[in-house]
């Protein structure tokens, strides 16, 4: 095995605010329930327009609505570029970060997940599921300072 492979393979702990925890790789079927997830989202964003809409959305409108989240949905597969861009949102993030981290901590929630972010430490978690699975951002979602070098990861407590 690769130095690198054993890298990506290999649980990390990461503190924040005090308290440890430990991120477990990410693997195809992890990536593939990702997936999924994002897949579901053009479905809900549909609902919650329906419901908006109301005695307003008559059978061909909604028709309409849902052939566009179908169509949306089908161009969803993780190595998309919007899939990589969602990646980035806090909603993804958060996401892919309870699904490395159920396995040491079986009883954490997303929402509990959700809650450890702030705008200071997302970059950090960023990093370090990067770090612990082998994700990598595409050069054209990645920040840079003003010097053109990529932001260094610092450990941050809350």
């Amino acid at each position: 095995m690769s130095e690198l492979a054993e890298i990506a393979s290999s649980a990390m702990a990461i503190t924040i605010g005090g308290k440890t925890y430990r991120m477990s790789p990410i693997g195809p079927r992890e990536l593939g329930e990702f997936e999924l997830w994002l897949q579901q989202a053009p479905f809900e964003k549909a609902v919650r327009q329906i419901e908006t809409l109301g005695n307003h959305c008559d059978a061909v409108t909604k028709a309409a609505i849902i052939a566009s989240a179908s169509k949306e949905s089908d161009e969803l597969t993780f190595q998309s570029e919007k899939a990589k861009a969602y990646m980035l949102s806090i909603q993804g993030l958060a996401y892919l970060l309870w699904i490395s981290m159920r396995q040491a901590h079986p009883d954490m929630t997303r929402e509990e997940v959700i809650d450890l972010l702030t705008l200071e430490n997302m970059e950090y978690f960023q990093a370090t599921l990067d770090k612990v699975s082998g994700l990598t951002m595409p050069k054209s979602l990645q920040k840079k300072t003003a010097r053109g070098r990529k932001r260094k990861v610092r450990e941050i407590r809350r």
